[in-house]
């Protein structure tokens, strides 16, 4: 580094404009040490900016609840009443990588054309053991106001145990079911399949059948013993509306055969009717 000083200046003025520059010059090196840049070369982020955003984890409680609307109510073949208004709640834990335990709540009510109230508990286990999955558990029924409703009938509850299994084979799913039912000490079994039809990604239509059998009088009341029981048709269309929330309109008609031709007379043997049902789940 070169300073020049006019040499022209007297000898005290020139020493002092000298000492200055020095004093300038030190300075600057001082700074310029103190700077955390003076090391590091490239700055660094300053301690101020904001941290990185964490995504948050997806880490569902296993719950569901579905709240839904039935025009008619059918279980099994068996006509009970009409416009019903029901909601459930569903609890799933995983045991292992393919074992899990299941327990659920539902409850439904009906006003027309008799006063119908049912609440139903189960807990259940199912294993998945890659090619098809099984089920297999305990539910217990409670008919509020008696099993034919308005108060008719002296039973007010049944119980069963039962098992049921899907099996994929290509695009369809073919699933079969046997019940147990320990009130009456009757059978019933029930075969049947669906499957899926996307079309769009958040809008499904899912086609399904079943056919029910009987083995002693599984709710006939009499009027049969072992017999095929009904035929089943549904068409359900699922629609995400978030990733939590699903809605799922559908139709569905009951056809009934032998087991239940005698019981099912108030609606018809014959009967088509549609629902829906919101499910979210945590």
């Amino acid at each position: 580094m070169f300073i020049l000083i006019n040499s022209k200046l007297p000898i005290e003025s020139r020493l002092m404009k000298i000492h200055c520059l020095l004093s300038a010059i030190t300075l600057a090196a001082v700074v310029s040490l103190a700077s955390p840049s003076a090391f590091a070369g490239t700055p660094t982020t300053s301690a101020k900016a904001p941290a990185p955003a964490i995504e948050p984890v997806d880490d569902p409680l296993g719950l569901k609840a579905t709240v839904g609307y039935d025009m008619r109510y059918y279980v099994r073949g068996f006509w009970f009443s009409n416009h019903n208004v029901w909601t459930s709640l569903a609890y799933s834990t995983p045991l292992t990588d393919k074992l899990s335990l299941d327990f659920f709540t539902y409850y439904t009510q009906a006003w027309t054309p008799v006063e119908y109230n049912e609440v139903d508990a189960g807990v259940y286990m199912t294993y998945d053991a890659g090619f098809t999955k099984v089920t297999f558990g305990y539910t217990w029924y409670y008919y509020l106001n008696g099993f034919f409703g308005d108060g008719l009938g002296t039973q007010d509850y049944s119980h069963e145990v039962g098992f049921n299994s899907v099996t994929p084979l290509g695009p369809v799913n073919f699933n079969f079911a046997y019940y147990y039912d320990l009130y009456i000490a009757a059978n019933y079994f029930q075969a049947g399949f669906d499957t899926t039809i996307p079309v769009t990604d958040k809008i499904a239509i899912i086609p399904s059948a079943v056919v029910g059998y009987n083995v002693g009088d599984y709710y006939s009341l009499g009027t049969a013993d072992t017999s095929f029981n009904h035929i089943g048709l549904r068409i359900d269309v699922p629609i995400t509306l978030t990733k939590t929330a699903t809605l799922t309109p559908y139709i569905a008609a009951n056809f009934s055969l032998e087991g239940k031709e005698g019981v099912n007379t108030i609606e018809g043997k014959n009967e088509l009717w549609g629902g829906v049902a919101l499910s979210v789940t945590f």
